[in-house]
């Protein structure tokens, strides 16, 4: 009798321990996919921060005559402004995808700047400057909709990994329920 009870004993020690660990392997592995995902977030905020500092530049770019210049300071500080927004990622760890479609947003970044600083050193021929002008605000307008479209992909990635990472929060549970009941049938079963 003795026997018959340690040996039930040690099945329900290591049932109990193996359910335990694998529950543990799913939390610990879904918590590191939510801290990511906690990251998406500021990224998100980042681009918000990049597609506001491009629509001041855009409304900068047709409110101020160049001739006249009176806000043309104020494009100059949008423009470095929009330099550090752009640059604000450049230091994280990305697939190379996404790298790859983040070192072409800051060279069209590079590109809107140069533009802009075109425009605002052109002669007084208001053709060129009128020419000028819409390069920069086309620029700006592809920026903006390679942003835009940019944050639409990572946000439907990013709730498609929520959904799994809260799947296997369901799995963990699911692990450690069975993991109980296993327990509590076991000396039951015995008895």
């Amino acid at each position: 009798m003795k026997r018959k009870i340690l040996i039930a004993m040690l099945l329900l020690f290591a049932a109990s321990a193996a359910g335990s660990a694998l529950a543990l392997v799913f939390i610990k592995s879904t918590t590191e996919e939510l801290r990511t995902i906690t990251e998406l977030h500021r990224l998100e905020e980042m681009r918000h921060h990049l597609v506001a500092t491009i629509q001041g530049s855009q409304a900068d770019l047709f409110t101020v005559d160049t001739a006249i210049g009176p806000k043309a300071d104020q494009i100059t500080d949008t423009v470095l402004e929009l330099e550090r927004a752009a640059a604000a990622c450049g230091g994280c760890h990305h697939e190379p995808q996404l790298a790859r479609r983040l070192a072409g947003v800051r060279t069209l970044v590079g590109e809107y700047e140069t533009a802009l600083s075109e425009y605002l050193t052109a002669s007084a021929n208001r053709e060129r400057m009128d020419r000028m002008k819409l390069e920069a605000a086309s620029r700006g307008a592809e920026l903006l909709r390679i942003t835009e479209e940019m944050s639409e992909q990572a946000s439907a990635r990013g709730d498609q990994r929520v959904a799994a990472a809260l799947r296997r929060f369901d799995h963990a549970r699911a692990i450690l329920t069975a993991t109980i009941a296993l327990t509590l049938l076991v000396p039951v079963g015995l008895g």
